[in-house]
């Protein structure tokens, strides 16, 4: 997988959990995540059964807008991160990916990431009034 972006690609859709995630991973920290990856990302993030998986995706899912305030994807973690019936790792997952979508202050990152387990709810929001309700 670390030899070659094709094959961490490949085992996106590999059965096991472990493989999949550890897949995401690579692709995010070795290949840098990119942008092409993102539809694929968004249907794990929806659809994969493991919910550790689905946050491995929503963080590279992130890495790959990282700085670029991209709306519709800003938008669709924010969604994740309001939903109360999600898993609370999913949706601090979620929560932590919207930072690196945005360029945010360095104080305001290091204040914020002191306790990732409260939300900032008038942060997340301004994802969401992008593109309206």
């Amino acid at each position: 997988m670390q030899s070659s972006e094709e094959a961490a690609e490949q085992c996106l859709d590999h059965p096991e959990a472990n493989i999949r995630s550890a897949a995401i991973r690579v692709l995010a920290f070795k290949w840098k995540a990119p942008q092409r990856l993102a539809n694929k990302l968004e249907t794990i993030l929806a659809n994969d059964p493991v919910i550790s998986v689905r946050c491995d995706a929503a963080g590279t899912l992130a890495c790959c807008f990282r700085h670029t305030n991209d709306s519709r994807i800003g938008r669709l973690l924010a969604d994740i991160v309001f939903d109360e019936s999600a898993p609370m790792e999913l949706r601090r997952a979620a929560y932590q990916g919207l930072f690196m979508i945005r360029e945010v202050p360095r104080e305001l990152l290091f204040k914020l990431a002191r306790n990732w387990s409260k939300f900032d709810f008038e942060f997340v929001n301004t994802f969401r009034e992008i593109n309206g309700p």
